[in-house]
């Protein structure tokens, strides 16, 4: 789980990073998995998507791909279950890449404070500033 600054928590299934392993570092276990996708892709865009037909799916771009998931508003957590590489996510979700550019500006924007379920989704995936022990 990855606690976020403004917005909701980001729960990560298994599923995610046996698809990183696989699609995007091609080696490696859980845990090398789970450090190097968070020192790689802590920052994260939002964006509403069509994933799976669920009116609460939410698309998050970083710098390795994609990750897919629904936001349970009740629980204030995005509850991501899939992760795509950049070639593999480009036909469903490319037009999410665009986003990236403005990645800086947007999490640089101060918003009142509000409820982390509440939270605009373009202030979520800043994440904490991240410290990893060797």
């Amino acid at each position: 789980m990855q606690l976020d600054d403004k917005g909701p928590a980001s729960f990560y299934q298994v599923h995610v990073m046996d698809r990183y392993l696989e699609r995007y570092l091609k080696h490696g276990n859980l845990n090398y998995a789970l450090r190097e996708f968070h020192l790689k892709n802590h920052l994260k865009t939002y964006l509403p998507a069509d994933y799976k037909n669920d009116p609460h799916a939410y698309v998050a771009a970083s710098d390795d791909g994609y990750v897919a998931g629904e936001l349970l508003r009740d629980d204030a957590v995005v509850y991501l279950r899939t992760f795509y590489d950049e070639r593999a996510g480009r036909d469903r979700f490319g037009e999410c890449r665009a986003a990236l550019n403005w990645q800086v500006v947007w999490h640089s924007v101060s918003l009142a404070r509000t409820p982390r379920r509440d939270t605009p989704h373009i202030a979520w995936g800043r994440g904490y500033d991240l410290r990893i022990a060797a």
